[in-house]
């Protein structure tokens, strides 16, 4: 039962680390970044981190118990590892073109 909850809360972190990241200013030059660039690419590796792992239990999930609910969570969570990936490569360049 464990492993059904784990997408769901993977999608929830991952959500607020996202919510947290670009309010951070990790879409932005790195002037305008509120937080230290160390801080914003941990969160978004932590992030991706947490996404794919809750993309890969949510698509395995589905596999096993043939429920469309567990494909949601696994898809949300394979768009935010995809985002974070984005959003750390942007904070790398951004503040390394310096």
């Amino acid at each position: 039962m464990k492993r059904l909850n784990f997408p769901w809360i993977a999608a929830g972190i991952g959500i607020v680390l996202a919510f947290a990241l670009l309010r951070g200013g990790a879409a932005e030059p790195a002037d305008a970044a509120r937080l230290p660039t160390l801080t914003l690419l941990f969160m978004s590796e932590f992030g991706f981190l947490v996404a794919a792992a809750g993309a890969f239990v949510g698509i395995r999930n589905r596999e096993q118990t043939n429920g469309r609910g567990q494909l949601l969570p696994g898809i949300a969570c394979s768009i935010l590892a995809a985002g974070f990936a984005v959003l750390g490569l942007m904070v790398w360049r951004g503040h390394m073109a310096v």
